[in-house]
Parts: C-alpha cells; structure tokens; sequence
C-alpha cells in the first residue's frame, strides 16, 4: 500500500521542486485508452472503501434518530402555530 502511494506521489509531483516556487500537482490528464483511471484503480483498495462504509454505517444510529426529530419538531411548531392563529 505504502509502495503505491509513494508511486503515484511520484507520477503527480514534478521531479524537482525549488524553495522559492510554489508547489503544482500536476492534474492526471484522462487518455481515451483509461490510463488513469486504471491507475486510480490500483491504488484505492477494496479496504479503503470498505473503512468509508464503516464509518458512514456507524453513523446512521446517531443520524437517523436526529432526522426524525428534527421532522417532529417542524411539525408539532406548525400545528401549535397553526392553532394560536386560528384562536
């Protein structure tokens, strides 16, 4: 893993920076025969997206919960504002 993030620094940095210069990446040119893209496809692994599901799974108890009340609380301002201006 570390070797191909170390290779793909490599392919998108240029070879000799200065000091006084700014800092360019370079931007992954997308040829009609998928290159790129093939090399995007090397290096995210089935356990990088795999640790991304985890933590958005784990964050459905603590969403869905706030959702709904969030909808409630809508609702039940509505109706009470809806019944003191019919009063």
């Amino acid at each position: 893993m570390k070797d191909k993030i170390i290779e793909l620094k490599s392919k998108l940095l240029p070879a000799s920076i200065g000091l006084g210069s700014a800092m360019l990446m370079a931007v992954p040119t997308f040829a009609e025969d998928g290159a790129a893209a093939s090399d995007l496809a090397t290096v995210i692994t089935t356990d990088m997206i795999t640790g991304v599901f985890n933590q958005v799974y784990g964050l459905v108890p603590k969403v869905v919960p706030a959702v709904i009340l969030f909808i409630a609380f809508r609702k039940g301002w509505s109706w009470l504002k809806g019944q003191l201006l019919s009063a």
